[in-house]
């Protein structure tokens, strides 16, 4: 027979949980909004094209250094 046990509460930091982390709150929304010809001129080949689409889709989350870039990108832009 199995022993059933209630779950301890846990402390998860909110970079961890999806739905309140900057990316999914600000970034991502602001993103999706933008002319993708706009992002890929202003970007100027890094993040790519490819990678540009892919977040905006929701397939990715960026590294720390790509989503700095894509928020300068998307003030540069006049998004955030």
């Amino acid at each position: 027979m199995k022993e059933w046990f209630t779950p301890t509460r846990i402390s998860i930091p909110n970079t961890l949980i999806p739905n309140r982390s900057e990316w999914f709150t600000k970034i991502h929304p602001a993103l999706k909004q933008a002319k993708l010809n706009a992002l890929v001129n202003a970007a100027g080949g890094k993040p790519s094209r490819r990678e540009i689409i892919e977040l905006r889709a929701g397939r990715s989350k960026p590294h720390r250094r790509t989503q700095e870039l894509l928020e300068l990108i998307l003030k540069k832009v006049g998004f955030l």
